[in-house]
This record gives C-alpha cells, sequence and structure tokens, in this order.
C-alpha cells in the first residue's frame, strides 16, 4: 500500500515540481499547479473524477472536484458530492467512540461482551477480559478481518444477515491485526449503548455537531443528486455498488469538504472541545502498534513528525486524508474508479507538497521493519483438521482446513485439499 503511495507522488509531484520552492511560503499559485495535476488525472480518462480539499486551524484553503460524480446523469462532482470512502470509517467511528467514552457512556477498558451480551465475541483462545473497546479500536483484539459487499440484484438469505467475524483468531492482546470487524464490532457496542441504529448514533454524536451535512453512513440518507457512484474499467462502468460491511469498519459516505471540516475542527483547533484532552491523547497514544491508534494510521514514511492518515478503497472507489496536527495542516481526497492501492495518497502528498508541507517524505524508502505483516502468534492449538459449512445465497457448500506447522491447506466440498 505505501509502496505505491510513493511512486504515485513522485510521478504527479514531477509535474509541477519545477514551481515548488520549500523555502518559500505556501500559497495559492503553487496549489493552482498541484490541482490542475488532478484535472490533467481525470481529463486523461483515468478516473471519473476526484474531489480534494486542503485546509488548516482557520478554515479550508482550497477545494475543489474534478470530472463527473455521475458520468451517466452528467452530474459534476463538486467538494461537496459525497462518496463512498471504504476504511475511513473506521476513522469516524474511532471518534464516535471515544465522545462516548468522554461522556460516561463507554469505557474504552471493560470488555466488550460486558456490553453484548455472555460470549457474544467468542474468545477460544486467551483472556477474553483483554477483549475491551480500546483493544478493538487499536486492532489488538485478534478479530478476523471481515468484508461484505453488497449488490442491488443479490437474492437475499437469512444466515447473511447473521453476525459475521464476532471470535478472537487468536489471543486478544497479542498483537496488531488489521480487520474491518473490529471496528464493526466497536459500531454494535455504540448502537447497544445508545439504544440507536449505528447510523443514527453517528449522526448526532458526530456528523451534525460537526457540521457534516454530506456524511452519513448509508447512501440511501444522502440525495442521489449529490452522491457519487463507484465505476471501474477504462472506458468507465458502474460496479452496481451499493455499500459494505461491516458499516461501521467500511461502509460510510463524506465528502472532500466535510473531512476538511473534522480535520480541523478535531484534530488541528487546538482550542476544540469536541474531544477531551483524555480523548486526544488516545487518539494518538501508539504504545500498543506504532502505525495504528484508535482508528487512525501513523504516516510510516514521516521520520520528522506526526501524520494522521485516514485511507480507505474498495470496489470502485478510493479516499485518503492526511492530517499533520503540529503544523496545522490537512488534505483529503476522494476518487470514484478504480486505482491502484496507495493512488489517493499519493495525491495527497503532491497537494501537501503544494502547500509547502510534508518536504521530509522521502520518494524512495523502504517500508519499516515493525510495519511489515509478521505470522500471526504460534499457537498450536490451531493444528489439526476443521471441517464444517459456509453459508451462501445458494446454499450450504462443505469446507475443511487442515493446519500443521507450514501453514493451512483448504478444500471446498470433495475437492482435494491444496
Amino acid at each position: 500500500m505505501f509502496r505505491a503511495t510513493l511512486v504515485v507522488a513522485g510521478f504527479l509531484v514531477a509535474s509541477q515540481a519545477h514551481a515548488q520552492n520549500h523555502s518559500d511560503p505556501p500559497g495559492r499559485a503553487d496549489l493552482g499547479l498541484a490541482t490542475d495535476s488532478l484535472r490533467k488525472l481525470v481529463e486523461s480518462g483515468f478516473i471519473p473524477s476526484v474531489s480534494y480539499s486542503v485546509s488548516n486551524r482557520a478554515g479550508i484553503i482550497e477545494e475543489g472536484a474534478f470530472g463527473f460524480a455521475d458520468i451517466g446523469q452528467g452530474k459534476k462532482a463538486t467538494a461537496f458530492t459525497s462518496y463512498p470512502v471504504a476504511s475511513v470509517a473506521k476513522s469516524l467511528t474511532a471518534i464516535a467512540a471515544l465522545r462516548a467514552a468522554d461522556a460516561g457512556r463507554l469505557d474504552l477498558d471493560r470488555p466488550a461482551n460486558s456490553y453484548l451480551g455472555k460470549d457474544s465475541v467468542l474468545v477460544p483462545v486467551g483472556d477474553p477480559r483483554l477483549l475491551t473497546t480500546r483493544a478493538l479500536l487499536h486492532m489488538t483484539a485478534g478479530i478476523p478481518h471481515v468484508v461484505r459487499f453488497h449488490w442491488p440484484d443479490e437474492p437475499r438469505d437469512a444466515g447473511l444477515d447473521a453476525p459475521l467475524g464476532h471470535f478472537a483468531a487468536f489471543a486478544p492482546g497479542s498483537q496488531f491485526y488489521y480487520s474491518n470487524q473490529s471496528l464493526g464490532i466497536v459500531g454494535e457496542i455504540l448502537s447497544r449503548i445508545s439504544g440507536k441504529p449505528f447510523s443514527h448514533y453517528m449522526a448526532e454524536s458526530v456528523f451534525k455537531p460537526l457540521g457534516m451535512r454530506n456524511t452519513a453512513v448509508r447512501a440511501t440518507e444522502i440525495p442521489s443528486s449529490n452522491r457519487a457512484v463507484a465505476y471501474r474499467d477504462h472506458p468507465a462502468r458502474e460496479t452496481g455498488f451499493t455499500r459494505l460491511d461491516p458499516e461501521p469498519g467500511a461502509g460510510m459516505y463524506t465528502s472532500a469538504h466535510d473531512l476538511g471540516v473534522l480535520a480541523r475542527r478535531v484534530l488541528l483547533d487546538p482550542s476544540s472541545r469536541f474531544l477531551s484532552a483524555e480523548s486526544q491523547r488516545a487518539l494518538r497514544d501508539f504504545s500498543q502498534y506504532p502505525f495504528y491508534s484508535s482508528g487512525w494510521w501513523k504516516d510510516p514514511f514521516r521520520s520528522n513528525g506526526l501524520t494522521l492518515l485516514a485511507d480507505g478503497a474498495a470496489f470502485g472507489h478510493a479516499a485518503t486524508m492526511k492530517v499533520l496536527p503540529q503544523e496545522g495542516i490537512a488534505v483529503a481526497v476522494l476518487v470514484n474508479g478504480a486505482v491502484p492501492d496507495g493512488f489517493t495518497m499519493g495525491l495527497c502528498d503532491l497537494l501537501l507538497r503544494a502547500a509547502g508541507f510534508a518536504n521530509d517524505v522521502p520518494t524512495n524508502q523502504e517500508i519499516p521493519a515493525e510495519f511489515r505483516d509478521v505470522p500471526i502468534a504460534q499457537d498450536t492449538t490451531w493444528r489439526g483438521t476443521w471441517s464444517g459449512v459456509i453459508r451462501t445465497p445458494g446454499g450450504a457448500v462443505a469446507v475443511r482446513f487442515v493446519f500443521d506447522s507450514t501453514g493451512m491447506r483448504a478444500s471446498l466440498a470433495d475437492a482435494p485439499l491444496q
């Protein structure tokens, strides 16, 4: 993901590097050259549209969009157009959880099952008391990575509405493991303590108080006239995408303008009271894992300072927001086309450089060793043969897994293990 960022950023920055002098204060002329690169990118046909914002502690510096949010309807994109943003949802859910903690409604260190009910989340290995909301926010709870696409013409089946990923795949607290469902369970906790659907709780606790008028959990909560359609291929074809589950971890809509508002009011303004000082510290607590804290990544390529990163990509859309709290600058980029991993992060770096920031972000650095994937903690209790069924809209399919010291082999129905 981050290797791709550097490639894209290097390519785009080269198109306007001649005009950028980092010894000079940032100016609109430099941003104009950068946004002109975004316009040319859309005109090339690579993506249907791009929407962006650049903000500081005082407000929005620059925002806009190029291309079409909906090609078929001829609707042009704007900075206020709502895009599906995939895993950026995690960052929004985490802020909502910290708001609940500030209100005294949520204890981050209380076991998750104390809110959801006994054995709602199974912990076959390890101490269930360590599966807390804080561990879920830091993705150290051992929850597996789950994602499910919804399509407008799909058949419905009661089995598909059952909770997914409600178990610890390894001992809670033992290591970081990226998981949509980890934040999905946080969303369930927020719904339980508020007595409201998750979408209503997010609107009342985060979106409305911040003035994020183009942000919602579900597409149906946003007028179609202000919603970007997800596309794939060249020339662009509609994906048919409607939403992702779990929504708290991967399924929300927002705009570049709203992300700029959130960055300024929650993360950049030192006088902000939207989160308490304790929650602000929790948001930047990287003690459990060097590069992830409470729904936000820490950019591993920033060697001289802190960059908070919200990033997401799925079928036909991608979004990134980068926030430099000490420097007081934030950028957001959203697109509605299929792009390589790290693509919108590269566009954010383009805007940051044009604004006179992120000078220490290298163009050819290896991913830090601490950021690379590591094997799940060795747990011999998993070894052996496991069998069961996978429920699909077409019926149940037998499945078999064999774990040993070298890895896993699997088979569907009567097929051989592979």
